[in-house]
């Protein structure tokens, strides 16, 4: 079908599915091979779920290492703490269950991915605020994913991405893709995100999905009748 982009199985005969039909904007997003992609939308338009379907492709699309594994490491930043634990997290345990795919550590805040054939990847949970306090980790990463960062600075997005592209190294197979992408609400003015959502760096793409009351709002299939006219 030419609007399901993301469609792999488990170890266990289970299958996932992202059928893209009503999120035609996430589909052009997905389609991107740009380093950074940054997707805008209005709340409850799929744009956390097109983030998590685009990672999980991403990773099964990854080069074999030298042990005939397609590995790949990805950092989760979100807004809080509360936001992280209250939908980031349970967004993405609905759509790989630790029960079929591998194993969630909550106390490293790491989801070791391990269940799919011949595909290991981990997802390292974490939060704005981590990067306001102390040293700033060097991590080595092949993709981040900034959920719903409102917040996200200039210099924390600058040095994530001197992360990324580092996971697996290049003797063991390096990275088929590499990179960042970003989605929100639509920015504040004076932010770092307003100022780049303009095209202001070559590098970055920018998706803006209509507005939820639009005819063309995205989702709508996922959502209950009216639910933007009632929000």
């Amino acid at each position: 079908e030419g609007n399901v982009i993301m469609e792999t199985m488990g170890s266990d005969g289970y299958k996932l599915v992202y059928d893209y039909k009503s999120v035609p904007t996430i589909k052009r997003f997905a389609l991107s091979d740009a380093r950074i992609r940054y997707l805008i939308g209005p709340i409850a338009s799929g744009k956390t779920s097109g983030c998590i379907a685009e990672i999980i492709r991403r990773s099964c699309e990854q080069n074999y290492g030298r042990c005939g594994i397609r590995k790949s490491k990805w950092m989760v930043i979100a807004d809080s703490w509360r936001q992280l634990k209250d939908c980031t997290i349970p967004t993405f345990m609905d759509w790989l269950p630790p029960k079929f795919f591998g194993n969630y550590r909550a106390s490293g805040r790491i989801y070791v991915i391990d269940k799919f054939p011949e595909i290991y990847f981990e997802i390292l949970f974490r939060t704005l605020d981590d990067f306001n306090i102390g040293k700033f980790p060097d991590f080595e990463l092949t993709g981040v994913w900034f959920n719903g960062c409102e917040g996200l600075s200039e210099n924390v997005f600058n040095i994530m991405d001197s992360r990324i592209g580092r996971y697996p190294s290049v003797r063991n197979g390096g990275c088929s893709w590499c990179g960042i992408i970003i989605d929100t609400s639509p920015p504040d003015k004076g932010t770092f995100l307003y100022e780049m959502a303009p095209g202001k760096d070559k590098r970055w793409e920018i998706f803006i999905q209509p507005s939820g009351l639009s005819e063309q709002a995205e989702n709508k299939v996922n959502l209950p009748p009216n639910y933007y006219q009632n929000v």
